[in-house]
């Protein structure tokens, strides 16, 4: 399956470069051209220039001038182009779940974890990249499996991560009213999902960042809807005033 889970163990980088989503230097400019290449480092560099122009629009000689391998070896040791763009969205994936994993595990106030991770999947303040799968599935009409999967995947694990902070939250009494945490999970990451995409047009971020604070308050206000319990009539008592 092409989105397996890791954990915190497994993780890449530290969590400081993923947050930070820093544009790698072209590995044929760091390096030469080697004959043997590190796969993993490959896939990074592929990763960051899908992700910059989209599917599309990365063609195979800028894969080759940015990775600095031949089309032969490119295509030797992944396959094809979209095999190394799965391969791309993996490490995307991976990237993004020991990011959300970091942010929200831990003691402490629950809200400032979840806008830390909202503005890291968004790219608010940072790039104007979003979020390179959900740039994918609205660049890909009809995604194959796979790509379907990872985007499946990211969007579950998102859901449930947000919905276990806002449960502790809950319990905790920082979040207050009757919120229902799958529900306000769901509408995060729909926030999450819109922002990402708003992020690559709009140029002024803090109208952004302050559409992610006003998501992430509507937790810690209490409910407007929150009514008093109506009291019970007897039976008795509903006689008397039929009578």
């Amino acid at each position: 399956m092409l989105c397996t889970q890791r954990t915190n163990t497994d993780v890449i980088a530290g969590v400081g470069r993923m947050i930070a989503d820093p544009q790698p230097a072209s590995y044929a400019s760091r390096v030469g051209r080697p004959q043997v290449f590190d796969t993993d480092e490959v896939i990074d560099m592929a990763m960051h220039l899908f992700w910059e122009h989209g599917y599309a629009r990365t063609t195979p000689q800028m894969l080759t001038d940015e990775l600095g391998i031949g089309k032969g070896s490119l295509y030797h040791s992944f396959g094809s182009k979209h095999n190394l763009f799965t391969l791309a969205l993996q490490r995307y994936y991976d990237n993004r779940v020991n990011a959300i994993t970091q942010t929200l595990s831990g003691k402490g106030p629950v809200l400032p974890r979840l806008r830390k991770i909202m503005i890291v999947l968004t790219g608010v303040g940072g790039h104007r990249r979003g979020c390179f799968i959900v740039n994918t599935v609205g660049e890909l009409a009809n995604p194959d499996e796979r790509v379907a999967r990872a985007a499946t995947d990211l969007f579950d694990m998102i859901t449930a991560e947000f919905t276990s902070a806002i449960e502790r939250g809950r319990g905790s009494g920082e979040f207050v009213g009757q919120t229902d945490p799958p529900k306000a999970a769901r509408e995060l990451l729909a926030t999450m999902i819109g922002i990402s995409v708003l992020a690559k047009v709009d140029s002024d971020h803090r109208k952004l960042l302050r559409a992610i604070d006003e998501a992430l308050d509507a937790l810690a206000a209490p409910s407007r809807t929150t009514r008093a319990p109506r009291k019970r009539i007897s039976s008795t008592a509903t006689m008397k005033m039929r009578g």
